[in-house]
Parts: C-alpha cells; structure tokens; sequence
C-alpha cells in the first residue's frame, strides 16, 4: 500500500477514456450476462441432477418439457 501512493500514474484525456469506455462497455455487458447465465444453468444443474439419479425425473420426460 505504501507504494501506491507515491506511484506515477498516467491519466488519459477524455476523448481516450471515452473512447475506451465506448469499445469494452459491450464486452463487459455480455460478460456480465454471461454471469448470469451461467449461474441460472448451475442452479438448474443442481435442482435437476439429484432428481435424474434418483429417478424421480426421467430424461424423456424433461425433453418433452422444454420442447
């Protein structure tokens, strides 16, 4: 921490901040969606798996459901 203070640091101007915020600001959308996506699939993994071993859930069934 006591390095950071006393570092040199370069600071763009406005027009290359913006211009960098314009390029990766879609980029960190889809990341962020992809998050979330992702997420959503393990929680269905996880609500699913347990009923598909146990039986209590067939694979033709769930075909059929999101079909």
């Amino acid at each position: 921490p006591q390095h950071f203070a006393t570092a040199q640091v370069i600071i763009p101007p406005p027009s290359i901040r913006e211009a960098f915020e314009a390029t990766t600001m879609p980029l960190r959308d889809q990341i962020a969606c992809s998050d979330l996506t992702c997420d959503r699939l393990a929680a269905l993994r996880d609500y699913l798996l347990p009923k598909l071993l146990s039986g209590e859930v067939r694979v033709a069934s769930v075909e059929r459901a999101i079909s």
